[in-house]
């Protein structure tokens, strides 16, 4: 029976289920070129997966990134947790009151209304 070449590589036929890839390699006398042949197409070894997976990795840690530094970008945690504070701290250094600089200025004595005599009050 004349078989074609290609006939005993097709990984899968209808006719032959439950067959191997190895049992579709050539079957002859030189069984160096069955077992080399055998060796470099072995299926179960995962060439390239450990790539593939850091590519993956890379893209999913990169979009996470991007995520993350787009909303801190749009809800400035780190400007509210800085100026926050600095405002009531600028409030006690200008006026010696623990507010914002503009209502702690109006707690300064200098703020105060005072009538300054060289007379003195009359009694």
């Amino acid at each position: 029976m004349n078989k074609k070449r290609s006939d005993f590589f097709l990984p899968y036929r209808s006719d032959q289920k439950g067959q191997t890839f190895r049992d579709f390699l050539p079957v002859g006398e030189n069984k160096n070129r069955r077992e080399q042949a055998t060796n470099c197409m072995d299926l179960k070894k995962p060439k390239g997966q450990i790539t593939v997976e850091l590519v993956l990795l890379l893209v999913a840690m990169v979009g996470a990134s991007y995520l993350v530094l787009d909303q801190f970008k749009l809800q400035k945690p780190f400007y509210n947790f800085i100026s926050n504070p600095c405002k009531t701290i600028g409030g006690m250094i200008e006026s010696g009151s623990w507010q914002k600089r503009a209502d702690a200025k109006t707690k300064h004595p200098n703020h105060w209304k005072r009538m300054f005599t060289t007379k003195g009050v009359d009694p």
